[in-house]
């Protein structure tokens, strides 16, 4: 009996079901070795069908950021090792046998003899951009991968999804506007939206923007909470605006509340960890600041800003030895963070400031416009003996237009600790007419006017920095020093001890409660302060020296 001959149909229907099987896998097997070939796909077909990210799809865009040379090495991907840096660690280590990318690119940095493969690493980044253009799908490989992170949240979350093409121009006139302070014309602008459309939930947010930004907070929070729980408008975003209305109205409950259901609906939105980690840490509650900041590192383990922020809380509870591998931490999963190195050279300041003028300059290079690198670097340059270096960056940040507050008092700084307070005084003062509300330039042009002679003047811009930033330790510890050198004891003793309610591991606020106790008196309470300044360990030899002498007499 002949067999029955297997239909043609079923062995090409198997044979094209092989070939797309084995397809799925070879494509799945190269994006995980080659994240270049999938990521930019993944940014065009994102953009071009307008939809939000889920849970999922951000899974994979985290498997095309992740080092793919497994070093851990702080460079952002093959693009980055092998045309910007001109590095492969897989063949020779960054031409050196064992040394990672990252410790050769500092290596460069170190060696005084390397500056033409510093310019040539600086050049060939340049010249990367050049090459690739500025398109959105190339845009990931010319910048950090915090920048990228960044980028990618601000694509997520589309608020013109499903909206017609006239409203789309309408709703990005009407952001232009509030840009620009303009709030009476967005509102005008949306208002002028008539029928179905004005109901839109995208539209009615935008509404409910405007009005905050008017500080007609009710109104606003009214449009926002009306908007929770719509399935046109599910973004993290709409959760931190209700919150920030509650942080005003000083409803810490609801601010908490809603920042939290941020991180648990849209757990991949990293700059929301970032804000409920500020607002503990503004609560001086370190400790819950750095739980929600370690529950951001599981979802996004190289995000800069994360070890950063960790960095400065160490900072806050004078834990230097921690601070330091927290920053080291941010710019070696991420090399181009260029505030990581900011932070670095800042800290490295008074201990080694050759390492410290390093990070100044791989900051620089990596922002060269940034004109707070600029000062930073400058002020390194000439404490270390370059003095043209130093003063023709100085003069390029003078010569840049409408300088932000921050970097007016930077400036101001180089001067106060070179003794020119003449010039230092007119930087905090162009400090505070740029920014009033920053608390920094009030308490450094207090300390001026004390220097000075002018202590009544002094005292106000003190109290003016503690009215900005209740929590400001060293401006509560001036007041008492002020208080202090006029013979008002009981009221120096006041602030000194606001200030170290504020942080008890303050150095110098422990130490001047000390002196007022002495002033008064009162060697048994002087004895506390004192021997607590000295556990902190980080007095000069010369300050311990004086403390343990004060000590020994109050004994005798």
């Amino acid at each position: 009996m002949d067999k029955v001959p297997f239909p043609k149909s079923i062995i090409i229907a198997l044979f094209f079901l092989a070939v797309l099987f084995f397809g799925i896998i070879f494509t799945a097997y190269y994006s995980i070795k080659h994240p270049e070939f999938i990521s930019v796909p993944t940014l065009w077909f994102k953009n071009k069908t307008n939809q939000k990210i889920d849970v999922t799809a951000h899974f994979f865009y985290l498997k095309t950021l992740e080092d793919p040379d497994k070093d851990k090495d702080g460079l952002e991907d093959k693009i980055a090792e092998k045309i910007i840096y001109k590095t492969d660690p897989k063949k020779s280590s960054s031409r050196k046998k064992g040394v990672l990318d990252g410790e050769y690119i500092y290596s460069l940095y170190q060696n005084t003899d390397s500056q033409s493969e510093l310019d040539q690493y600086n050049k060939n980044f340049l010249d990367h951009i050049s090459s690739i253009g500025a398109t959105e799908a190339t845009f990931p490989y010319t910048i950090s991968l915090e920048d990228f992170f960044n980028y990618r949240a601000s694509q997520t979350y589309n608020f013109y999804v499903g909206l017609p093409e006239n409203l789309i121009k309408i709703v990005e006139e009407s952001y232009q506007l509030r840009k620009t302070g303009e709030f009476i014309k967005s509102l005008e602008l949306l208002e002028n939206i008539t029928g179905a459309e004005k109901n839109y939930p995208i539209i009615q947010y935008h509404l409910g923007l405007t009005y905050h930004g008017m500080k007609e907070y009710d109104k606003a929070l009214s449009i926002y909470e009306k908007l929770i729980g719509s399935p046109d408008l599910r973004s993290p975003l709409l959760y931190s605006d209700i919150s920030s209305i509650y942080y005003i109205k000083k409803d810490s409950q609801r601010t908490i509340e809603y920042l939290n259901r941020s991180i648990k609906e849209f757990p991949e939105d990293l700059k929301q960890y970032l804000k409920l980690a500020t607002y503990y840490e503004e609560q001086r509650d370190f400790k819950k600041a750095e739980d929600v900041l370690i529950s951001g590192l599981i979802v996004e383990p190289r995000y800069a800003s994360f070890y950063n922020q960790l960095g400065i809380l160490a900072a806050k509870q004078n834990n230097k030895e921690k601070e330091m591998e927290l920053y080291k931490k941010a710019v070696f999963y991420d090399f181009r963070y260029s505030s990581g190195h900011l932070n670095l050279s800042l800290l490295f300041d008074l201990k080694d400031p050759k390492k410290a003028l390093i990070e100044a300059r791989i900051a620089l290079d990596l922002d060269p416009k940034n004109p707070r690198y600029m000062i930073r670097a400058a002020s390194l340059y000439r404490r270390l003996g370059e003095e043209d270096k130093g003063r023709t960056l100085e003069e390029e940040v003078k010569k840049i237009p409408d300088l932000d507050g921050k970097t007016l008092n930077d400036l101001g700084l180089i001067y106060y600790d070179r003794g020119e307070y003449t010039l230092a005084e007119t930087y905090f003062r162009k400090a505070i007419v740029a920014e009033p509300t920053l608390p920094n330039p009030y308490n450094n042009l207090g300390n001026v006017l004390s220097l000075t002679n002018r202590g009544t003047e002094a005292l106000q811009n003190y109290k003016k920095a503690v009215e900005l930033d209740p929590n400001y330790v060293n401006a509560t510890n001036n007041i008492g020093y002020l208080y202090l050198r006029e013979g008002e004891y009981d009221k120096a003793i006041t602030y000194y001890k606001k200030a170290l309610a504020l942080d008890k591991n303050h150095y110098i606020a422990n130490v001047n409660l000390g002196d007022a106790y002495m002033l008064i008196n009162d060697p048994s309470s002087a004895r506390i302060y004192y021997e607590k300044a000295l556990s902190l360990n980080i007095a000069s030899i010369e300050e311990k020296k004086k403390i343990k002498e004060i000590l020994e007499s109050i004994k005798n």
